[in-house]
Parts: structure tokens; sequence; C-alpha cells
């Protein structure tokens, strides 16, 4: 599925916007490590499931000092030209050994809909070896009211002077959003890193989902990342 043209041109906007609205904040930036990110996306596809088939943006900003990052996000529907939905991550990591642990806390809120908001805590842990295989799993306690665990692997594959960056992930869905437990999709995304400046990385991707359960459908979709670090 090819991106749409319109999402390109308002995912670089949007960028473009937020790096020079928050250029004065040098001073801060000396002291947080500051990072604006813009993705967009065919559609929105998250932990196997279709949150909508119309192009998305969403917008993110990031600050963090030492092992703490806060995050905001926003995600734009393209069909509907609103913003419906923003969220705040907390997330906290430590690195000891050759293991990398991550814990955070997620608010999601969708304003306008019947469910309104949703929160869920999670926990994740990296060997930081060849493959860097991590396990992750997240429990909403709110509306969801399940567990959804991720097996992840991945490697940068060097073609030349490009490389790419593979990565599969293995779900399992234990009544997250739904009334059954299960393993729920197989998902492979290809990005491929592109340098821009001393501070901007462009990310094209495409991902592939293969549903391993009845209450869940195949999905491919395209996408391309936007990120400033100051």
């Amino acid at each position: 599925m090819k991106i749409n043209k319109k999402m390109l041109n308002l995912g670089m906007a949007a960028c473009l916007t937020a790096c020079s609205a928050f250029a004065p904040a040098k001073a801060i930036a000396e002291k947080l490590n500051l990072g604006f990110r813009t993705d967009c996306f065919s559609k929105y596809v998250s932990r196997g499931m279709t949150y909508s088939e119309n192009p998305v943006i969403q917008p993110s900003i990031s600050v963090n000092k030492g092992s703490l990052t806060a995050i905001g996000i926003t995600n734009f529907d393209t069909q509907c030209s609103e913003f419906n939905e923003y969220d705040l991550v907390l997330d906290y990591t430590k690195t000891a050994g050759n293991i990398t642990f991550s814990s955070g806390y997620g608010l999601y809120t969708f304003p306008g809909t019947e469910m309104q908001k949703t929160e869920e805590v999670y926990a994740s842990a990296t060997l930081e070896k060849t493959f860097r295989p991590t396990l992750k799993a997240v429990y909403d306690f709110d509306k969801g009211k399940g567990l959804y665990a991720e097996l992840s692997a991945g490697k940068d594959i060097s073609i030349g002077k490009t490389t790419i960056s593979a990565t599969g992930k293995l779900g399992y869905n234990n009544k997250y959003f739904r009334e059954k437990s299960s393993l729920s999709n197989l998902e492979v995304n290809l990005s491929m890193p592109i340098e821009s400046g001393k501070n901007m990385t462009i990310r094209p991707c495409i991902n592939c989902s293969k549903a391993l359960d009845l209450d869940f459908i195949d999905q491919f979709y395209a996408g391309l990342n936007l990120e400033f670090r100051f």
C-alpha cells in the first residue's frame, strides 16, 4: 500500500513546526535530552489490532533525564482531519550487566468516544547481545482488563552502504480487549535509518502482521518516521 502524499506532507510539516517552536529551549536541552518525532502510517495498527484503516500521523515529544523518560503522543486521523487520541507514557529504564530493564505507566485518552480513556503498566527485559531478544508484558487495568505479552528480536543488516533494521515480534493476547486468550499475531518490521544532518533521522519502514487467531486479521502497512534529537 502506498503512503498517502497528503499524510507525508502533513507529517513533515508537523515535525518542522515542532522543531522551530522548541528551538529557543536550547538552555533546557543542555540539561535534559529532548526528542521530537513524527510517525506517519498508511493505517493505524498496534499489538495486532487495527484502530484505523485510514492514514494517520502521530507526533510525539520525549523528555529524558537519566533513567527517566516522559513521552507525550497524539494521533491525527487524516480521514476525519482531527486529533482523536492523546497519550502519556512514563518510563524507567536501567541496564545491569547485559540486560536492560524497563518499566512504566501509560495513560491513553480518546476524547469524544465512549471509552474516553484506559490505563496500563508494563515491564520488559532486553538481552544486549546479538538479535537483542526482548520480552515485554503490558497489563491494562482499566478498560482493557487484560495482558498483552510480546517476544521480539532484531538485527541490523548491512547491504553496501545501506543498513536495514529487521525486527520480528510474536504477540500473545490474554483477554486484552477480548474475551479469550491466544497467540495473536506474528509481525515483521523492516526499516532503513537515514541520517540527515546532526540531529535528524528519517526512517521509512514496511510492516507485515500475520494473524494467528480468528479474532485478528492479516495486515500490511507502510510508514515514515522523522526524528529530531537535541
